[in-house]
């Protein structure tokens, strides 16, 4: 079989799974077993709203206390799987991941360090056909909250460092990131309401001057419904919104609308396995 370059296969990692995906949104996960998200393309005219052509198949498996042990993604137009298993240790910390692309071979692992807090303090990421390593390192406050994420390259030289700082409700606040090799930086800010169902997030470019503003709405249920983008002036260059169905007797929804300026641009079905 052809496998990915060792690049492309590293910046697919980090993409499928560091970042907040689909299958997680709101997701209760204690007495799940499965769940599957299958994502469409729209069709329709004259105000209808159809699903059209299958995109995305995205699985994940959980034990009974709740703890996701792998996950499979499954791109439909290009057929191509990414699969992602996960080990813990007796007390629930997750101590490894493994990646594969479309077998069972393992071509990624990411190991993770602890201290004795149980706070997460290192990831160290090791390809088996040949890629670079490199790895994370993590400083916490008391709380458990990460405060310094330090990248170290495949020459384990510094290569970047995000610092991130809170409030008393241990939201984060501001995010800084540098770097020493290319001397990027770039500065986030984030505000709240009393609620928490409102989220500012604030762009600055490296000049300290504004970029962008992000505005994110959740209802009670905790679930993200909009998100509006304001550019140069304020201007406002995109609103998402995400529309959930009601939720299951267990509180989470099985179809999700997304649409973009009053488009709807993507249908997700969500069919989830109880233990129970």
């Amino acid at each position: 079989m052809k496998y990915l370059s060792v690049n492309l296969l590293i910046i697919t990692l980090l993409l499928i799974s560091c970042k907040k995906s689909i299958e997680d949104d709101g997701l209760k996960t204690l007495g799940i077993k499965t769940t599957t998200v299958s994502q469409y393309s729209v069709s329709g005219n004259n105000g209808t709203i159809n699903k059209g052509v299958s995109i995305t198949r995205i699985t994940c498996h959980f034990d009974e206390k709740g703890k996701i042990t792998a996950k499979i993604d499954h791109d439909l137009a290009r057929d191509v799987e990414y699969k992602f298993s996960f080990i813990y240790d007796g007390s629930g910390k997750k101590t490894e991941m493994n990646f594969s692309y479309n077998d069972n071979r393992i071509l990624y692992r990411i190991i993770y360090g602890y201290d004795t807090n149980g706070f997460l303090t290192d990831e160290k990421f090791n390809s088996t056909v040949g890629g670079f390593p490199y790895r994370y390192e993590y400083k916490n406050d008391e709380k458990g909250n990460q405060i310094v994420n330090d990248y170290y390259n495949s020459e384990d030289k510094l290569s970047s460092r995000t610092t991130y700082s809170y409030d008393s409700k241990n939201r984060m606040i501001e995010m800084r990131y540098h770097s020493p090799s290319t001397f990027l930086s770039w500065r986030k800010t984030f505000t709240y309401n009393d609620a928490g169902t409102e989220k500012n997030e604030f762009n600055y470019y490296t000049d300290g001057t504004l970029a962008e503003r992000i505005v994110y709405f959740y209802d009670d249920q905790g679930y993200l419904i909009e998100q509006n983008g304001y550019g140069f002036e304020n201007v406002l260059y995109e609103k998402l919104i995400f529309a959930h169905s009601e939720p299951d007797k267990y509180g989470n929804w099985t179809v999700r609308k997304d649409y973009r300026n009053n488009e709807c641009i993507l249908i997700s079905e969500r069919v989830i396995e109880y233990y129970k």
